[in-house]
């Protein structure tokens, strides 16, 4: 900012001078005396204050503390300077930097200052700092703040922003998607629907018998109440539902919509088949992983559990007038766990002296005990069995998916977040479990997390770093900076 000031202008002007006598010659220096006025003063303002818009040319100046607009009339250049004409008087604070935030109205502070002779002034907020052991001293305080909150804040992977979920599977074997969704999805919706603080839900209907309805709430509400409201609904619609899927059973849980990371337990020489390691993971390792806290849920991906594959011979049923009921009818009597009862239990005779319980030999486990099953008995006494008529074979329940990881046989466990638990934590206790579990792996049975989130924490850590340095370097550089400059005065809108 500056002062309007008067100045004297010595304006340059041509003279004419009669030469008759031819005294006068090209590049003679000659002395010429005019008599005339005395030099007019003018209104004079720096060309870096001047602002040109459709209506004309305008300055800031500062009245009263404040931003005001003064249009202006203009006349000649003189150096660095331009005559005023009309609009100033002398002695206006003008201002000559910073305009770009300035706006009428504005309240400043006029700081004197005193260079090269003249008078000047600059333009500042009150709320502005001049002082450089201030600014060092607000900038250390921030520095260490950001520093402190860095290393305080817990890191996670994702913020709680993720609607809590429930999650209701069943199972209805043999059935086409059409059967699903009528037997089971209408019949388990027609009560979900409207629950307390529901937001939305949405269900799938398989080929293959599974059915799942994934239901979300109001973000903030309570995942454990939300699972009781739904599992009560759903228990309504169970005496509904067809046999097949009451003796599958029904599954309500609370689930995370954020998928945690996956493990694969494989078998790198390719000893073990899908079989042993999806068996494995279920007898030693899910259970475990379930347990471990901010687990919300692990499911396998594929799992095959060991089953009894009956392969029945078709031409064999109609020559014997069987059908497949009749064989999953003596299936289901035969491979039963009995209660027989006891002997000598009261009331009985006081001469009893012991009593004993009789026990069956219950579920049946190997091939022969199954190819052994009765399926009918002929009117000559001859008797037709299970293995007669089929192959039977110890395999995989379900063998609809495979998994493998690398070209190797490989069970895939994917874990699901609980919600409001911290990601990085929970797969580092993951990490320990599956560190101390592998000391007990069978040979040629190996584990790998084929995602892990844990690389947010190396990025976190990089950035701490990065931080601090950049907060160092940067306070030093300034230190050095200031204790080599003299205070400026700045212009600050």
């Amino acid at each position: 900012m500056s002062k309007s000031t008067k100045r004297r202008i010595r304006s340059p002007f041509a003279l004419t001078v009669p030469n008759p006598e031819n005294r006068l010659v090209d590049g003679q220096l000659v002395q010429v005396s005019v008599e005339g006025d005395k030099p007019e003063e003018r209104i004079v303002v720096p060309q870096a204050a001047l602002i040109a818009d459709q209506q004309g040319i305008y300055v800031f100046i500062v009245e009263d503390g404040k931003v005001a607009i003064r249009r202006l009339k203009v006349g000649q250049t003189v150096g660095g300077s331009i005559v005023v004409t009309e609009g100033l008087t002398g002695g206006e604070l003008v201002v000559t930097a910073g305009m770009q935030g300035l706006r009428p109205g504005l309240p400043v502070l006029a700081v004197p200052t005193e260079r090269a002779g003249r008078r000047l002034t600059r333009c500042f907020h009150p709320f502005s700092l001049t002082g450089r052991d201030s600014a060092v001293v607000i900038a250390l305080v921030t520095a260490i703040a950001g520093l402190i909150s860095l290393l305080a804040i817990p890191v996670a992977q994702f913020p709680n922003i993720v609607p809590p979920q429930v999650s209701v599977t069943a199972s209805y074997p043999g059935a086409s998607s059409e059967v699903v969704d009528t037997t089971v999805a209408q019949v388990i919706e027609s009560q979900v629907i409207g629950v307390d603080q529901m937001i939305y839900m949405k269900s799938i209907s398989g080929n293959d018998g599974s059915y799942s309805l994934l239901v979300s709430f109001e973000l903030g509400t309570n995942p454990d109440i939300n699972t009781v409201n739904v599992n009560n609904r759903v228990q309504v619609a169970l005496s509904k539902m067809p046999d097949e899927v009451r003796r599958s059973g029904v599954r309500v849980q609370k689930k995370s919509s954020a998928l945690l990371g996956v493990i694969a337990v494989y078998s790198p020489k390719e000893t073990h088949d899908e079989l042993f390691l999806s068996n494995y993971v279920t007898i030693n390792l899910l259970d475990r992983i379930k347990s471990t806290p901010g687990v919300g849920d692990a499911i396998l991906f594929g799992p095959q559990d060991y089953s009894m594959r009956v392969w029945i011979r078709t031409d064999q049923l109609t020559g014997l007038g069987i059908t497949t009921s009749d064989i999953i009818a003596a299936i289901q009597s035969q491979n039963v766990q009995a209660a027989v009862g006891r002997i000598g239990a009261r009331p009985i005779s006081e001469d009893q002296q012991l009593q004993l319980n009789i026990q069956t030999k219950g579920r049946l486990s190997s091939v022969q005990e199954f190819e052994n099953i009765i399926i009918r008995t002929n009117p000559d006494g001859s008797i037709l069995r299970l293995g007669s008529i089929a192959r039977i074979q110890l395999g995989a329940a379900n063998l609809d998916r495979a998994t493998r990881l690398n070209g190797s046989p490989s069970s895939l466990i994917g874990i699901y977040q609980s919600p409001g638990a911290n990601a990085l934590t929970t797969i580092e206790a993951l990490k320990k479990l599956m560190n101390d579990s592998a000391r007990a792996f069978p040979e040629d049975v190996a584990r790998k997390i084929t995602y892990d989130p844990h690389h947010i924490r190396h990025r976190h850590d990089r950035y701490r770093q990065a931080y601090a340095r950049g907060s160092g370097h940067s306070c030093a550089a300034r230190r050095f900076h200031l204790s080599r400059q003299r205070p400026r005065h700045a212009s600050f809108p």
